[in-house]
């Protein structure tokens, strides 16, 4: 049997409507774009320089994409296909060592991307899809996955305890923290660039009339959601860049003796809960909250370092990925 018949007998044993999938609840297919957001996405695109419609190359490079894709959630999957994938599992990213209180759709889209990203760099397919990674970016995606392979996850099941994904988690947010910080972005050379341009792409291409189980599709084990549209797959990852900019901010404050104490032990008696939510605003504090106690030189200090990173990372400084991110967004309205 030629290798075309087993890919497609292999890709249907994989998309059988009776194989449990991750979000079983879910529609298995996005809510199709606005033309006007569609026509976004295209300038966007086209501005990008990349996936755009129509142009040969650009085509060839996703569907290339859309094969390795499948190759991954085949080799990630707990019954690995030979036909969709080598027979092995390069990385697997779902475990008791993810937090529990961050937000689904923010953990859904960083564990697509990096696990998707980690495997290609593996398979050696991360230029034949468009990436022209640097030596250091490369080996931060090696470093993952030497930490993975580091866990012992039959220690921790058998401690029933959370934890012992730190070294993990750690050089994920390295990576992703350099993709936000990385000054002339575009979707070649900045795996979280080239990730957008995958969902703007995948969103517009329903006419395709086929299954590339981003936006449509229902795939065994699929850690992507069906039934969140590109405007919440957006502000997923948004909401994710908050988080790790301001963790950031925290560990290169270079603040004065004695100022982390004061300012650690004023956060400790405030609940941040509401930061988990995407769509969190800040509560009201308590009277008289926000007084002398916040105008210390400590105080000062820190917000103002917070203040200069969000500036420069999320989208005030042009031409980093939350800046070009936010043009798609602010272009769909």
């Amino acid at each position: 049997m030629i290798a075309i018949e087993l890919y497609t007998i292999a890709l249907e044993r994989s998309t059988r409507l009776d194989l449990p999938i991750e979000h079983n609840e879910v529609p298995h297919c996005m809510a199709r774009l606005l033309d006007t957001d569609r026509a976004a996405c295209e300038g966007w695109l086209q501005e990008m320089n990349f996936l755009r419609l129509g142009e040969a190359e650009d085509d060839e490079v996703w569907e290339r994409i859309k094969r390795n894709w499948i190759g991954y959630l085949s080799a990630t999957s707990p019954t690995p296909d030979a036909a969709l994938a080598p027979n092995r599992k390069v990385v697997q990213f779902r475990s008791g060592g993810e937090d529990e209180d961050e937000d689904e759709d923010a953990r859904e889209q960083r564990r697509s991307l990096v696990g998707f990203i980690a495997y290609s760099q593996d398979e050696g397919t991360l230029e034949e899809m468009g990436m022209r990674l640097t030596e250091s970016q490369i080996d931060d995606i090696l470093d993952i996955e030497q930490e993975v392979w580091q866990v012992d996850l039959k220690v921790i099941a058998r401690r029933r305890e959370k934890g012992g994904f730190e070294g993990v988690w750690g050089r994920i947010q390295l990576l992703l923290m350099k993709a936000l910080r990385k000054a002339k972005s575009t979707p070649r050379n900045n795996p979280l660039m080239w990730w957008i341009a995958v969902l703007a792409r995948s969103a517009i291409s329903e006419n395709d009339g086929d299954r590339d189980f981003i936006s449509r599709g229902r795939f065994h084990k699929n850690p992507m959601p069906m039934d969140v549209d590109l405007g919440e797959r957006l502000r997923a990852i948004v909401h994710y860049s908050k988080v790790l900019v301001l963790d950031d901010a925290f560990s290169t404050w270079p603040e004065e003796s004695g100022w982390m104490m004061e300012v650690q032990s004023r956060l400790n008696m405030v609940s941040i809960e509401w930061i988990n939510d995407e769509g969190g605003s800040r509560p009201d504090g308590p009277p008289g909250d926000g007084g002398p106690v916040y105008s210390t030189d400590a105080w000062q200090s820190v917000v103002a370092h917070i203040a200069e990173h969000t500036k420069k990372y999320l989208g005030g400084k042009q031409r980093t990925a939350i800046y070009r991110l936010r043009m798609l967004a602010n272009a769909m309205g």
